[in-house]
């Protein structure tokens, strides 16, 4: 009806002139049902459907939010999303091929288009975009990503996650192409990435004028003599003189004064201008430099970091202004792989008149604190005391200072020296906090109970070896302890034997050769505490095991530990027979360490080495963490080696510590024919003690003395006579190849030679510290007359010892001249 009712308009307005009007000016736009009039006569060939959800969650309804298309036979397309008609999606179970049915239909037939869309427990990200991102990025400078992230997800919709995705740091330490890598994790935890190239670009950075004479008389013609080096972001610099323009036109050197000279370069990448300058003073005449001057430098710097200096050189000349000459000094390296203070030396020469001059500065080599450690747990008993000794991170730390706090005083408390006192029976957490940077701590529980402590522990680790097979050398030792009676209940003294292939039968009753036994003193005799399975006694957890054991099953007041067998110095000591192995002094340390930490303890009084060749000042320092003395022998030992029944007894009649200790020493070479007094040539028996104590400022002195004696050698260049005096020193193990000399002895002979003596204030020094480390020292003098207490080494005899960090000293003078 309506479309009749135009027609005969149409008509009318023909006839009224008004039929080449817009009709829809009129009428407005045709409708939908009008405008696919023009497809009516046309037959559909099929169905497509377009921009619609693949994916549909399980349990959820499916909404099509395509579009359908009618394709005809002449290929032409109708939009009939509107009029199809769309089944429902069963979203009961996850599958890929759930079916979707969307049907059209004509007046002819009815056409239809079945898809699969996959059901899942959620819509998970496929893949994704980035867009509108810089595509460079500059030398040292962080990327910054500037862009936009787009997520596609499986049932394609699309989804800006700029917001939440991840980009990885790029690298832009050097020039080149880097790898943009964009992350994006949708809400299930499915992970899609995108890699993009990025171009990293060296862009220069500054220039620098240098070298330019700065000073003309009057009347001198002026000339460009400087050069100009271009920095790039990368670090790389240029020289970039010949292509500068130099600007000097307001130099006027017919005139006293001071003018400005420039110089300028465009960077061809990023068409910028830089600039730098230079004072340029027309004078009467050419002043002299007098001297110079550095201010403004840091005077700490990091230990094994580059020293940069970061100050202000300055020239004086004899008359006119100064000048800041610091682009033209010169300085001297400096090492910073050792703490300390070292000498900078600064140089300048004047360009026109080449006048030197120096100055020398002092920087500290420094190391800062980094970690506190401490045992888990430390004993005391109610009524006892303990000390809490932190191990502080690095050992050369600056500030090694610390500040102590108890959580509960009440159970035990603790001084600011680290000294502990049970109160009553429980538990308080101490915490040790670094004074130079309060956010490093460290805590130990502190367990405190009635446990009876004896008041002695001497726990001997007894390791036969051939020495026991072929002499019977150990026994006959625990005959000579067995023999001493009186002992009263508050001393233990514990053994652990084991280490050889066979063992005398004397107390086969304690001693299995096939086993590793156990076994304490009582007034009558040994009595065995256990037989375990045979173990390497060379290895460090064998001896951990002993003495954690010792500890718990028998505690006391205070500990001893003697090591028994075959010594070697820095090739260590107790060389198991079976095993053929033997305890380099890093395992020592290491079984003692973890014995401390898992029982609490803190420290033993001494630790002696019945053992050759021991007593050395690398030994010393491994022990001076865990041990307050120690006892040992610059020399091969002799015979059955110390004389047990001559100073047991001062432990049953508690005697001091440094009476045990001296008594030691005293019976071990009264023992021998002629004693201390012997002067046959092969009397060559020595026994001291150190007070460990006192190992730090020792270590200190010696590694002053080997730096400075290092500058001698270094200047004279004369190892081999350095050489010369290193061998005149007394050494030990009867051959010079063993590299063990006395320390005493060698700092005689450095004294006495003027070529290398690097100054007797340095020596003095060491021999006082020495002085204070040896308590006792006994030598017989037909053999070691020149053994005064302490070893040092000048190289190392086996590859595989394990090494003090005595670094200074072996860096600087064991290897550094052809040892």
């Amino acid at each position: 009806m309506k479309k009749t009712f135009i027609n005969l308009f149409i008509l009318s307005l023909a006839a009224t002139s008004l039929a080449g009007c817009d009709l829809s000016s009129i009428f407005g736009p045709t409708t939908p049902e009008e405008e696919t009039q023009e497809y009516d006569d046309k037959k559909v060939d099929h169905l497509e459907l377009k921009d619609y959800k693949t994916a549909a969650i399980k349990g959820s309804k499916y909404e099509f939010d395509g579009k359908v298309f009618a394709v005809y036979e002449d290929k032409t397309e109708q939009d009939v999303t509107s009029k199809a008609t769309y089944s429902t999606l069963n979203t009961s179970a996850l599958t890929d091929t759930a079916k979707f049915k969307v049907s059209y239909e004509t007046k002819e037939k009815i056409y239809s288009k079945t898809v699969n869309i996959k059901v899942v427990e959620y819509i998970s990200v496929n893949k994704i975009e980035i867009s509108d991102y810089s595509e460079t990025a500059e030398v040292g400078v962080e990327y910054d990503f500037d862009g936009k992230v787009t997520a596609t997800f499986i049932d394609s919709t699309t989804k800006d996650v700029t917001e939440y995705a991840v980009v990885s740091p790029l690298d832009v330490s050097k020039k080149g192409t880097s790898q943009l890598v964009v992350t994006y994790t949708d809400d299930g935890g499915q992970t899609a990435s995108a890699i993009k190239p990025i171009e990293v670009l060296s862009l220069l950075k500054t220039i620098a004028l240098t070298g330019q004479t700065t000073t003309y008389i009057i009347g001198e013609e002026f000339h460009f003599d400087g050069r100009v080096k271009a920095t790039y972001s990368e670090g790389t610099v240029l020289d970039i003189t010949d292509y500068i323009t130099v600007d000097s036109s307001a130099i006027n050197t017919s005139q006293v004064g001071t003018y400005t000279l420039k110089v300028s370069y465009t960077d061809s990448e990023s068409k910028t201008v830089f600039e730098d300058s230079v004072e340029i003073t027309v004078i009467e005449r050419i002043p002299n430099l007098v001297s110079i001057s550095a201010s403004g430098y840091s005077t700490e710097i990091t230990k094994k970091s580059t020293y940069v200096f970061d100050g202000v050189v300055t020239a004086t000349f004899d008359e006119g202004p100064t000048a800041d000459v610091t682009k033209d000094a010169v300085f001297s390296s400096v090492s910073t792989l050792q703490t300390g203070v070292k000498d900078v030396t600064l140089t300048y020469t004047d360009p026109r008149t080449n006048i030197k001059r120096s100055t020398t500065i002092q920087i500290e080599v420094v190391a800062y604190i980094s970690e506190i450690r401490l045992p888990e747990t430390l004993k005391v008993r109610t009524g006892g005391t303990a000390e809490l000794k932190p191990t502080i991170v690095p050992n050369d730390a600056k500030n090694k200072e610390v500040t102590f706090v108890s959580s509960n005083p009440s159970v035990a408390t603790i001084n600011q020296n680290g000294l502990i006192s049970g109160i009553k029976p429980g538990s308080s957490v101490v915490t040790v906090t670094s004074k130079a940077n309060p956010e490093i701590s460290a805590q130990t529980t502190i367990l405190v109970s009635d446990v009876v402590y004896k008041d002695w522990s001497i726990f001997l680790y007894v390791c036969g070896s051939n020495l026991e097979t072929d002499a019977a050398e150990a026994t006959y030792d625990l005959y000579e302890i067995d023999s001493v009676y009186g002992k009263p209940d508050d001393v233990n003294i514990v053994v652990e034997a084991g280490g050889s292939k066979s063992w005398n039968s004397y107390y086969s009753s304690v001693i299995d050769a096939s086993k590793l036994n156990r076994f304490h003193l009582t007034n009558s005799s040994y009595v065995q505490d256990e037989q375990i399975t045979n173990a390497n006694m060379g290895k460090s957890s064998t001896l951990q095991s002993f003495l954690e054991w010792g500890i718990d099953e028998y505690p006391a007041e205070k500990y001893a530990l003697i090591l028994w067998n075959h010594g070697g110095g820095l090739a260590g000591c107790c060389q198991d027979e079976n095993y053929n192995d033997m305890l380099t002094d890093d395992e020592v340390i290491s079984a003692v360490d973890g014995a401390f930490r898992n029982t609490g303890t803190s420290k033993f009084e001494w630790i002696g080495y019945d053992c050759c060749l021991m007593q050395t000042m690398e030994v010393a320092e491994f022990n001076s963490q865990y041990f307050n003395y120690q006892v040992g022998s610059q020399e091969v030992e002799s015979g059955y080696g110390w004389k047990y029944d001559g100073w047991i007894g001062n432990v049953y009649n508690k005697k001091s510590t440094e009476t045990i200790l001296t008594s030691i020493v005293d019976s071990y070479i009264n023992q021998f024919s002629g004693g201390e007094e012997a002067t046959d040539s092969d009397s060559n028996q020595t026994l001291s003690y150190l007070d460990l104590s006192k190992i730090s400022a020792f270590k200190g002195a010696w590694e002053t003395l080997a730096t400075k004696t290092k500058a001698k050698i270094t200047t004279s260049n004369r190892s081999n006579f350095w050489n010369n005096v290193v061998q005149a020193s007394h050494y030990f193990g009867g051959d010079i190849s063993w590299g063990a000399y006395d320390a005493y002895d060698y700092l005689q002979k450095l004294k006495a030679n003027s070529t290398f003596n690097p100054g007797s204030s340095y020596i003095t020094a060491v021999e006082k510290a020495l002085s204070a480390m040896i308590k006792h020292n006994k030598a017989q003098k037909g053999g070691s007359a020149d053994a005064h207490g302490l070893s040092c080494y000048f190289y190392y005899y086996y590859n595989d010892a394990q090494y003090s960090n005595f670094t200074e000293w072996i860096s600087l003078v064991n290897k550094v001249f052809g040892y």
